[in-house]
């Protein structure tokens, strides 16, 4: 994902279509652990990506978070209901369902 602006208004939107359902403690816990697993999955990636590549070589390296990354949009694909076009309430009711 690059830095720009473009992404920030995205990210930045989100809170507000939460505000009606969460209190705004829980809103700034939930929050803050996404942003806290971002930065440690960054952490992560970034402190085996030596050892990994050290151990196996460039290629098999790339190739096993390429295979990470993908696995990651499966699970994604299949798990997380579309909500492109729905208003607020349909995506509320989808979620309550399940």
């Amino acid at each position: 994902m690059a830095w720009h602006k473009e992404n920030f208004k995205e990210i930045i939107s989100l809170p507000p279509l939460f505000a009606n359902s969460l209190s705004f403690l829980s809103l700034g816990a939930c929050s803050s652990l996404a942003t806290a697993l971002v930065w440690l999955c960054g952490f992560f990636v970034t402190k085996s990506f030596d050892t990994v590549a050290n151990a196996l070589g460039i290629y098999w390296c790339f190739w096993i978070f390429g295979i990470c990354c993908f696995m990651g949009f499966v699970s994604i694909y299949f798990t997380v209901p579309e909500t492109n076009g729905k208003s607020l309430e349909q995506i509320q009711r989808t979620f309550q369902k399940s």
